[in-house]
């Protein structure tokens, strides 16, 4: 929930409040922003986000509701939704459909409210691309290495030699990754992380 410094001071007649302030800031945010409720009905969107529905082959409105544009990924969507919680998930998305692949970052607002954010991924989809997981994920740059060593098959012990550094080094930060991805396991981390890989 928004909390301000201002929540027990009245809004001076005239004046806009520090909600509004806040919906302005967003509204003016170049990256599209939604709140949804749990059936994925829009509530608000920025004007990145009316324009992308407008345009894109990724996200659309159908009766009054969030889809993919693909109808095969929309389970996917609503996985995401569900699983939301106060700490940012991250799913993408790889659209057969004008070719676009994106990744939405969902947080849960309350128990009927998610908000969502979109990110188109500019990927070159002829080799495996990953550098763009580091930035969606804030992976350090040694965590960002380790993954990369994890999705081509390596196990810690065989990441832990290649890198020269300790095993116990290595175990934290995939500790680190699972953390930042939301994952428990190196096969959700997988099956998290491999629509994100274009190759």
């Amino acid at each position: 929930m928004l909390r301000t410094a201002f929540e027990d001071e009245a809004t001076p007649p005239g004046a806009i409040s520090p909600a509004e302030q806040a919906l302005t800031w967003l509204g003016s945010d170049a990256w599209p922003r939604l709140l949804v409720d749990n059936d994925l009905r829009l509530l608000w969107y920025n004007p990145a986000a009316r324009k992308m529905l407008g345009a894109s082959a990724c996200l659309v409105l159908r009766g009054g509701c969030i889809a993919v544009a693909d109808p095969g990924h929309q389970d996917l969507l609503e996985a995401l939704i569900q699983s939301a919680d106060d700490d940012e998930r991250v799913r993408a998305f790889r659209s057969d459909i004008g070719g676009e692949h994106f990744a939405l970052q969902a947080q849960r607002l309350s128990h009927v409210t998610v908000g969502l954010q979109v990110r188109l991924l500019d990927v070159d989809i002829s080799r495996r691309n990953d550098r763009h997981l580091r930035e969606m994920f804030r992976l350090t740059r040694a965590e960002h290495l380790v993954l990369q060593s994890m999705l081509d098959g390596h196990t810690a012990d065989e990441i832990s030699r290649q890198r020269g550094s300790s095993i116990e080094t290595v175990r934290t930060q995939i500790r680190n990754i699972y953390v930042k991805v939301g994952v428990s396991s190196r096969e959700r981390l997988f099956r998290t992380v491999q629509p994100l890989l274009f190759s």
